[in-house]
């Protein structure tokens, strides 16, 4: 499993907690560090702020995955946003280009998107293409579709582990023949798995306090546990970790070879879409 670097809260208010932005010189530090542990992909978005820019005046030895998205109305947007995405990173070619909004797109604006995505990596505009979702059921249909040289993006974490439902659907299906991977993202669900203090928007819901209830129980830290979930994950891929300094590099490095029994992961998941789809969130930051 493959380890990316995360970039959303860089530049831009992100997640369950207001932070500080980094600079420049933090972030040239930061991906120079993860670049010697092994991170070889930094994962960002045009949305991010102006993460690209700086990522472009920066020059990381990573590649990196942006994304784009679609307005159906006016599909050439999806053109005007790579070029606005290769001036940014000061490149000719883009490493890797993810589908943001795939999830609210019909069947026929997803094959649209995806044929006009395809026909970049013939010409080489982009090196390849995937989606981001927050729907298991998307990952049934990749074979259904045929598309080759896919990246798909993917939420899950210890408290939201619906994509095991369709586990022994996915270990049946021959990614490698399609020369597809599967991303994880959302692994610390935007903070809030390692945040037990008053600050947590989350701190009184029954799943958060049986979550750190059972990570006091067995001596862990929410961090190790929520990244022993992630490690059972052996049909995915890589896993997107968003980091904002160099003491989290290393702690989060270190905490992912910490091995935890599966069997005592699965009693904490949640079915409450409220908390564990963070696109369902109403809290004041």
């Amino acid at each position: 499993m493959k380890l990316v670097l995360g970039s959303a809260a860089w530049r831009i208010q992100y997640g369950a907690f207001s932070k500080g932005l980094l600079t420049d010189k933090q972030i040239k530090n930061l991906t120079s560090s993860a670049a010697s542990l092994g991170f070889d992909f930094i994962d960002t978005a045009p949305t991010y702020g102006d993460t690209e820019e700086v990522i472009g005046r920066v020059k990381p030895k990573q590649n990196i995955a942006t994304k784009v998205t679609v307005d159906t109305s006016n599909y050439s947007s999806i053109i005007k946003s790579i070029d606005r995405s290769r001036r940014n990173l000061g490149v000719e070619s883009l490493d890797l280009v993810f589908i943001h909004n795939w999830d609210v797109l019909s069947e026929s604006e997803k094959s649209i998107s995806a044929n006009m995505l395809h026909a970049f990596t013939a010409d080489q505009t982009i090196n390849s293409w995937g989606f981001s979702t927050y729907e298991v059921t998307e990952l049934m249909k990749i074979e259904k579709h045929g598309w080759s040289n896919l990246r798909v993006q993917i939420n899950s974490n210890i408290l939201d582990q619906r994509i095991l439902e369709i586990e022994s659907s996915l270990r049946g299906m021959d990614f490698k023949k399609l020369n597809t991977e599967i991303w994880v993202r959302s692994v610390f669900l935007q903070g809030v798995l390692l945040d037990n203090s008053p600050k947590n928007p989350f701190i009184d819901h029954q799943d958060i306090v049986n979550f750190f209830s059972v990570c006091k129980e067995f001596g862990v830290s929410p961090l190790e546990t929520s990244l022993a979930y992630i490690r059972q994950l052996d049909f995915v891929d890589c896993v997107v970790l968003g980091i904002e300094n160099e003491h989290q590099l290393n702690e989060i490095t270190k905490a992912f070879t910490v091995e935890i029994p599966s069997t005592r992961l699965k009693h904490v998941s949640s079915r409450d879409v409220k908390l564990i789809d963070p696109r369902k969130w109403n809290i004041n930051k």
